[in-house]
């Protein structure tokens, strides 16, 4: 006899300062040199640097348009070594005694990341021998508090073939992650590579009129709230995917379901809406869950287990 198990998702979306997104135009991936762009936060990206070397107290860079990349006071030639201390688009960050330099990913949405580079992290293959740098990521909330270290790696200047590493991470709405360089001893060619790659495993995000809802009391009455939801490793058999919406005495009022055959769910994305239309003048107190049912020939059960997401 099939049975059915499902497991709820509550879905936590925080304010942002930095990054405004909805459901429908949600990206899943996110890698530095691909996103690559002369606006900062772009995909939430932000090339930055630091005279402190201390995470809160840095600072963006300034646009270099005769070399296409970020920079702090002057750069003349990246190929020659003549710069004070940029990131340029391929990869390449320059770190000098006095400042370090950090790519920044300001997450869109909550959710599980992995965490890998293209290439690793290595000294510049151009350079024979160079300073010894530090390469760490460290994640902060929006305000650059709750820091807590990833991971760190000292790399000797004549390593060219360089380090990887491969993390999951818990993110939310607005957390940053910053990839830093440092120089440890001199700053002599001390230009590496280093080109973070950021993808989803498993995410959700609400939005109602094109923008993400990052509170409850956002919801006006007549809006449509669109849901995404992911989840690339846990979900592999046949599924169905429930948006609920509760009321403040935490009763349900509406939901929505999508039914998912992994075979050419090659995603696993499901986007479903729901309309908000009970005349009320707020919905503060309201709740968006999320349900995941799975089915297997012999046992059902849910494959979703982790940090709850949130619609408050």
């Amino acid at each position: 006899m099939k049975r059915f198990m499902s497991i709820a998702l509550i879905l936590i979306l925080t304010v942002v300062n930095f990054v405004s997104v909805s459901a429908s135009e949600v990206k899943l991936t996110y890698l530095a040199s691909a996103d690559w762009n002369e606006n900062q936060g772009t995909d939430g990206w932000y090339s930055m640097y630091s005279t402190t070397k201390t995470i809160g107290a840095y600072e963006n860079m300034k646009w270099g348009y005769w070399e296409n990349i970020w920079k702090t006071c002057y750069a003349y030639s990246v190929q020659t070594g003549k710069a004070s201390v940029y990131i340029a688009t391929d990869g390449l960050m320059k770190p000098n005694l006095g400042s370090s330099v950090a790519r920044v990913w300001v997450a869109p949405m909550d959710g599980t990341v992995r965490l890998t580079s293209n290439g690793g992290v290595k000294k510049n293959e151009s350079q024979a021998i160079g300073c010894t740098v530090k390469a760490r990521i460290v994640k902060t909330d929006s305000e650059d508090k709750n820091q807590s270290v990833l991971w760190e790696q000292s790399i000797i200047g004549t390593d060219n073939v360089g380090v990887n590493y491969d993390l999951t991470v818990a993110v939310k709405n607005g957390e940053k992650l910053y990839f830093e360089l440092a120089c440890a001893d001199t700053d002599a060619y001390g230009e590496s590579r280093w080109d973070p790659k950021v993808e989803y495993t498993r995410a959700a995000c609400v939005s109602a009129n094109g923008e993400m809802v990052n509170s409850a009391k956002d919801i006006n009455d007549a809006d449509t709230l669109e849901c995404m939801f992911y989840d690339a490793e846990a979900i592999d058999k046949s599924s169905v995917v429930y948006l609920a919406l509760y009321d403040e005495n935490g009763t349900m009022v509406d939901y929505r379901n999508m039914s998912v055959d992994i075979g050419s769910w090659d995603t696993r994305k499901a986007e479903l809406s729901l309309p908000v239309l009970f005349g009320r003048d707020s919905y503060e107190g309201w709740t968006a869950k999320i349900f995941v049912l799975v089915l297997d020939e012999n046992r059902c059960y849910s494959m979703i287990s982790g940090e709850p997401f949130g619609l408050y």
